[in-house]
């Protein structure tokens, strides 16, 4: 989207329009985002908002689970990268670590499998 909006803003005003449409698309969400973090600051003890919170984290990892599934279904065709699935487990259950040690772990698997893969179709 903010490609698009550069192109446009530059084609009719040059690089006043690009930053223009460059400012106008991003300063709205970036404000928004400084509101949530200062209402969550000043909010952050009542459990009504921890409770809210702990619910959109379950959303989230339901739709992260649900993609998860939809592409585990193209996975069962070549069998290694099930090997990457079960380090991701393992490493984010078993052992409880964070989302960017998992990624740094299991990244290096994911990779060799899939260069492997493509070779192979």
């Amino acid at each position: 989207m903010i490609n698009l909006g550069v192109c446009v803003g530059s084609r009719f005003c040059g690089a006043r329009g690009a930053l223009a449409a460059f400012t106008g698309l991003t300063l709205g969400p970036i404000c928004i985002v400084i509101l949530l973090a200062i209402l969550y600051d000043h909010f952050s003890y009542i459990e009504y908002v921890k409770g809210a919170l702990k619910g959109i984290a379950a959303v989230g990892v339901g739709l992260i689970a649900s993609t998860g599934f939809k592409m585990l279904k193209d996975e069962f065709r070549y069998p290694p990268m099930l090997i990457v699935i079960a380090l991701t487990i393992l490493a984010g259950t078993y052992f409880n670590l964070g989302l960017g040690w998992v990624v740094l772990i299991v990244a290096p698997a994911a990779l060799y499998f899939a260069r492997k893969k493509t070779k192979k179709l």
